[in-house]
């Protein structure tokens, strides 16, 4: 861990970014990639093609109210990337709630019983800070654990992360 000595502890992680090419479903099976690639998770054979659409993961005010590309406004292209970024075998565990002031975007965990949900929340909020900072309109966001009832009611098997607040431009 890098800053371990100063009792700052983090780890630097690198993530692809980016959305995979077409390819066939027995690509997989290539001799070049062994059979091995199949038990352990081939792209493919995980669901590179069933990628869920925003009334699933990205919701207004509240858990479950779907969120329009309209009404994401500057951020949508912040959201593309939450819904682009890779997630352990795209079982895509990462859903986004925007504020009811909408002043805020608060990550939520689904299902919370999935280590890797928590890791795909971590990827999830780089991919929206970079396309943010990229985006005219979004800009720099400041990240915050808030008390977790500001995220509003949850389903059973989800759970608060973290939220992002938009910083004004400078």
């Amino acid at each position: 861990a890098v800053g371990a000595a100063e009792g700052k502890e983090y780890v630097v992680a690198v993530s692809p970014v980016g959305r995979s090419r077409p390819r066939r479903w027995f690509s997989s099976l290539a001799p070049s990639r062994g059979w091995m690639s199949l038990g352990a998770g081939a792209s493919t054979w995980c669901g590179e093609r069933r990628r869920e659409g925003w009334e699933l993961h990205f919701f207004d005010k509240q858990y479950g109210v779907p969120l329009t590309r309209e009404q994401a406004g500057a951020f949508a292209n912040a959201l593309d990337a939450v819904q682009a970024a890779p997630t352990a075998c795209n079982k895509q565990t990462v859903r986004v709630i925007r504020a009811a002031d909408g002043k805020a975007w608060h990550f939520v965990a689904k299902p919370v019983g999935k280590f890797y949900a928590f890791v795909d929340t971590g990827i999830a909020t780089v991919h929206f800070e970079a396309a943010a900072l990229a985006t005219p309109g979004a800009g720099k966001v400041r990240w915050v654990e808030l008390p977790a009832g500001e995220a509003g009611k949850l389903p059973q098997d989800a759970r608060y992360i973290i939220s992002a607040i938009p910083q004004p431009s400078e």
